[in-house]
């Protein structure tokens, strides 16, 4: 035991300064609120998953916020079309 803890005749504990944050995430995480935002969620991140995979939104293919605003907007156009098409 004199190897792991040194010449010290004492341990030591600290507690992180999130502590209360993190006790209120976890009782949130329990709640019935909780679970449906997670439901939501769950519909919707495949949906960034494919224009990130097959549309090319895993990095921008251009430079300037314009042109970067329309490529995001091209995406999400073809992307409705295709679920247009799926749900008909």
């Amino acid at each position: 035991m004199d190897d792991c803890i040194g010449d010290k005749d004492y341990m030591s504990a600290s507690v992180s300064v999130y502590y209360e944050e993190l006790r209120q995430v976890a009782a949130y995480n329990e709640t019935e609120a909780f679970q449906k935002d997670k439901a939501i969620c769950a519909r919707i991140e495949p949906k960034f998953g494919e224009a990130k995979r097959f549309h090319g939104m895993a990095r921008v293919l251009y430079r300037w916020l314009k042109k970067v605003n329309l490529q995001v907007l091209l995406t999400a156009i073809a992307l409705n079309v295709k679920r247009i098409f799926t749900l008909l």
